[in-house]
């Protein structure tokens, strides 16, 4: 059974915490204590929560494609589980989704393993596309960004009007 789990993927952004957006066993070097600014090398830098504005289930062809400085990540598609990867895999994108799917999902979370500006692209069919570039937050006194939760709701097609 394939899993693509990861511990930070179900984490919110911890307030008062700066650390780098390594996967575990990255470089890190100390920080702990130091300034306020504790060490928090073990969750990505971005978790999105994609959900749909209807509240009802997300597309079964939903897709992430995520960019940044490091290049493109294999696109995700929530139906194909040959594109759910985790970090053990290489991949800076980490959806939390086990085989077999269920028949509805309401929301996907998914750790962006990235560094600095992130460009993601959500889609599926029947809503519109959902595009954004992703800022890191930064907290003062710290050096390194600090992890945030992002909320990416699809939006229905026919209810933008003049579409």
């Amino acid at each position: 059974m394939r899993q693509a789990l990861v511990a930070g993927a179900v984490a919110l952004a911890i307030a008062g915490a700066c650390g780098r957006s390594t996967p575990p066993g990255g470089s890190g070097g100390g920080g702990a204590g130091m300034g306020g600014c504790p060490q928090v090398g073990a969750e990505p830098l971005y978790t999105l929560v994609i959900t749909t504005e209807s509240a009802g289930p997300l597309p079964v062809d939903a897709s992430l494609a995520v960019k940044w400085s490091a290049g493109e990540e294999p696109l995700f598609v929530l139906a194909d589980d040959t594109t759910w990867h985790s970090l053990e895999d290489g991949s800076n994108l980490v959806c939390d989704v086990t085989a077999p799917l269920p028949e509805e999902v309401f929301e996907l979370r998914c750790g962006l393993w990235t560094q600095g500006a992130t460009e993601i692209e959500v889609t599926g069919t029947g809503y519109l596309p959902h595009l954004e570039t992703l800022m890191p937050q930064t907290q003062e006194g710290c050096e390194e960004p600090i992890a945030s939760e992002v909320v990416v709701v699809l939006v229905e097609e026919e209810a933008m009007p003049g579409r």
